[in-house]
């Protein structure tokens, strides 16, 4: 875990553009503002991959509602607007989807 911020898309694209242009890790790394270590990173996974996006959106537990799904169970909300949890709990788990608990229809 680090202590400190991501590297930002725009910083990345800096990073890469100034290593490209020839300039120094240490030139490079006074510029954008990063570390040096950090400026070697991305130039290490830009020489890997030819990418420099970070992989951040594959961190962390995965949700358990699609979009789609989260616009189901508001809708359903909205239309039951009288129903108990327990009774829109029910309604939302029939569907062939994968069933929610009681705590993820509260959020």
């Amino acid at each position: 875990m680090g202590k400190c911020k991501d590297v930002t898309e725009w910083q990345n694209g800096a990073i890469v553009f100034g290593l490209a242009r020839g300039y120094t890790v240490r030139e490079v790394s006074g510029f954008v503002g990063v570390w040096q270590r950090s400026v070697q990173r991305v130039c290490k996974q830009w020489c890997k991959t030819r990418d420099h996006e970070t992989r951040r959106e594959n961190c962390g537990r995965k949700k358990v509602l699609s979009e789609r799904g989260r616009k189901r169970v508001s809708r359903l909300v909205n239309q039951n607007r009288f129903q108990t949890r327990q009774e829109l709990l029910q309604s939302v788990n029939e569907g062939p989807s994968q069933p929610v608990s009681e705590r993820t229809l509260r959020r």
